[in-house]
């Protein structure tokens, strides 16, 4: 976690593997974190104000992309291995 006027490292949440995409969703609330091989059949969602993981998800093989919806009620992910979007 950056403090974004000095961009000084000011906590750490540690997560299950190394970060490729970190995405808030639109409220901003969470946001959800895939994750580099061999961890990317796995999606964290991390819960902002307390800064904890909340969720750890197993959704497919090799998740790389993640989009909401306009309000975020529902995200897709795309799990390439899997050859579809869940």
């Amino acid at each position: 976690v950056a403090d974004s006027r000095s961009w000084q490292s000011v906590a750490k949440v540690p997560v299950y593997g190394q970060p490729v995409f970190v995405m808030a969703e639109p409220g901003g609330r969470r946001v959800w974190v895939n994750f580099a091989f061999p961890h990317n059949d796995t999606v964290q969602v991390i819960d902002v104000p307390s800064m904890q993981v909340v969720h750890t998800l197993k959704p497919g093989r090799a998740i790389l992309h993640m989009e909401f919806t306009a309000r975020g009620d529902a995200v897709w992910l795309s799990s390439r291995d899997d050859d579809k979007v869940v």
